[in-house]
Parts: structure tokens; C-alpha cells; sequence
């Protein structure tokens, strides 16, 4: 009877993710694979990257978008706002290299703009849309529940995106 495999062998529960990992990454991960589905489905391949700024990118013809997800739960309320809505936190950390004490140095926030990503892709999960906008700098973007409601959200806001910096791809 030695040589009989335990149920749960220790080497194999060793690899299991531990509970304490950090959920808001595990959370941005289920976003993306989203996000890559739907790409997927409309014909467009789409890559994950670890860059600043961008998590995905997406090849059109003539050029490489950036794409940055952004993914949130569930619609909210938040300080004195009683409506919903889904809140996505558009702007990152900037920090520099400090000589002195040979460590980085946070110095504060930076909304995101052309400069860091093309296309934002913000996930709803409990309803598990997308829409997209282009980067406009403000460091914290609110989208109504309603705005999910109508049909091919993702499609239009993603044709609007590719409008706005003039990239055609004829019938999309």
C-alpha cells in the first residue's frame, strides 16, 4: 500500500496560488483574458504585454495600439455621488530614481494620456462588458451602468476609439 499516491500530494498543492496573493492583480488578469475574448471574436489578435501603461496590444494595419485594461467589479457609489457607476482609476504612480538614498521616490499621480496608451478598455465583471475610450488625461473616469445597456456597447465604443485616432479598418 506504499505505493499508493496520497489524494492531495503536497508537491502539487505547493503550485496552487495562494489566497493571500494580490487580488486586484488576479482580478486585472480576469479583465484582460475579457478583453483578448471579445478582440478575438470581432478577428483581431491581441497580445499581453508587462509594459507601463499598456497591457495589451493589438495590431491594426499600420500600427501597434496600446491598449490599457482597466477592470472593476461592480458599479458603486462613492463621497457625495448617490447614482452608480463603475470607476475606473485612470491614472498610475510616477516615481524617480533618487541618488541620495539610491531607492525610487514616489511623486505622485499621472493620468493617463496618448503619451501612455492608446485605447482604455474598462471591464464591468458582474456584467462582464466592455466599453472603450481613448486616454483624455483625467485621472479618474466614472461610466454609468445605462451606458452598458445598449446593444454592442463594446463594438461602438471600440469603432469610436478607432474614429477618434483616425485609424480606419473599413467593416469592422
Amino acid at each position: 500500500m506504499s505505493d499508493v499516491l496520497p489524494l492531495f500530494p503536497h508537491d502539487v498543492l505547493d503550485d496552487v496560488p495562494d489566497a493571500s496573493e494580490d487580488t486586484s492583480s488576479m482580478v486585472g488578469r480576469v479583465g484582460e483574458g475579457i478583453v483578448i475574448a471579445w478582440l478575438s471574436r470581432q478577428g483581431l489578435l491581441s497580445r499581453q504585454v508587462d509594459f507601463p501603461h499598456t497591457d495589451l496590444v493589438v495590431p491594426v494595419p499600420g500600427r501597434m495600439l496600446r491598449v490599457e485594461v482597466k477592470t472593476c467589479g461592480f458599479a458603486t457609489t462613492s463621497g457625495h455621488q448617490v447614482t452608480p457607476a463603475y470607476i475606473y482609476t485612470t491614472a498610475q504612480s510616477k516615481s524617480v530614481y533618487d541618488k541620495d538614498q539610491k531607492a525610487r521616490r514616489n511623486i505622485g499621480r499621472v493620468a493617463l494620456t496618448l503619451e501612455h496608451c492608446d485605447i482604455i478598455a474598462g471591464v464591468c465583471l458582474d456584467v462582464e462588458r466592455i466599453l472603450f475610450w481613448v486616454p483624455d488625461g483625467r485621472g479618474t473616469v466614472r461610466k454609468k451602468p445605462k451606458e452598458l445597456t445598449y446593444p454592442d456597447c463594446e463594438g461602438v465604443t471600440w469603432r469610436n476609439c478607432l474614429d477618434q485616432l483616425e485609424i480606419g479598418l473599413g467593416e469592422f
